[in-house]
């Protein structure tokens, strides 16, 4: 019965992650009631599961970086999008980014929750702030190009507060807002990302790909994946080779030839 409804559940077009997610509950619950006398056998414990497919990752290259940042230039959320090419950022903590996260003088930005859209419950379809993924708080060091996209944020921000005068509504010091202060939504931040890549002759590419994107950039510029790792803010080093897995390979090729061409030396 349980198996059928999973079916029924994968029919309807419900994702494989959500699926199993309603599994997890279920076959909690049971365990829970199996514990307390009320049933006899966990009826979910053997029941198949569709499969999670790795969604296929479409990273820009140093020139497409380039020229992404070209075209965005007159966009309104440019800072917010180049801000995260320098830092890997999940889309929900960089919309949740706050002005008490950046330490000016060390060069530092703290991650330390997601702003993110209550999927249930009493709350359902309300924005507000939770822990981060993996619970994992953490603080990266920021590049200059990174300090003076939040100078020149700080600077039009002011600009933007001055112009909306008493209809301004920051409540939660956010660093990038709209003209209002109010947060940026994902869907609007997306599509304004999605007209540039179409522009690029890249329209498979999500935003979600910035990150991949800086990930894959920082490896093949050398940067040691335990450093990469926690700027990402993974659980693992080892999840974060299983991801970037095909940019490792890329780097060790780049080492064998290197090597190669020290020993024809002699």
């Amino acid at each position: 019965m349980i198996q059928r409804v999973y079916i029924l559940l994968e029919e309807k077009g419900l994702s494989p992650k959500s699926i199993r997610n309603v599994h997890g509950m279920l076959h909690g619950m049971l365990d829970k009631a199996m514990k307390m006398d009320l049933i006899r056998k966990n009826v979910s414990k053997n029941c198949e599961l569709p499969p999670i497919r790795k969604t296929e990752m479409h990273p820009l290259t140093k020139e497409e970086m380039g020229t992404f940042m070209t075209l965005a230039k007159d966009d309104e959320y440019y800072l917010m999008m180049r801000f995260d090419f320098f830092t890997g950022l999940r889309e929900s903590e960089l919309i949740g980014l706050t002005w008490d996260c950046v330490d000016f003088e060390n060069h530092t930005l703290r991650i330390y929750r997601q702003f993110v859209r209550i999927a249930s419950g009493p709350g359902k379809g309300k924005m507000m702030y939770t822990s981060l993924k993996n619970g994992k708080e953490r603080t990266i060091t920021l590049t200059v190009t990174a300090l003076n996209v939040l100078r020149e944020a700080k600077r039009k921000q002011n600009e933007m507060h001055l112009r909306a005068g008493s209809s301004w509504h920051n409540e939660y010091n956010m660093i990038f807002t709209r003209s209002n202060g109010m947060f940026v939504r994902f869907k609007t931040l997306y599509v304004h990302f999605k007209a540039i890549v179409k522009q690029m002759g890249r329209p498979e590419v999500r935003f979600h790909d910035v990150r991949h994107t800086y990930a894959t950039l920082s490896l093949q510029s050398h940067v040691d994946p335990k450093t990469l790792s926690e700027a990402l803010g993974h659980a693992t080093v080892a999840f974060t080779l299983d991801v970037y897995g095909h940019s490792n390979a890329d780097m060790r090729q780049q080492a064998a030839d290197q090597l190669e061409r020290l020993i024809c030396q002699y």
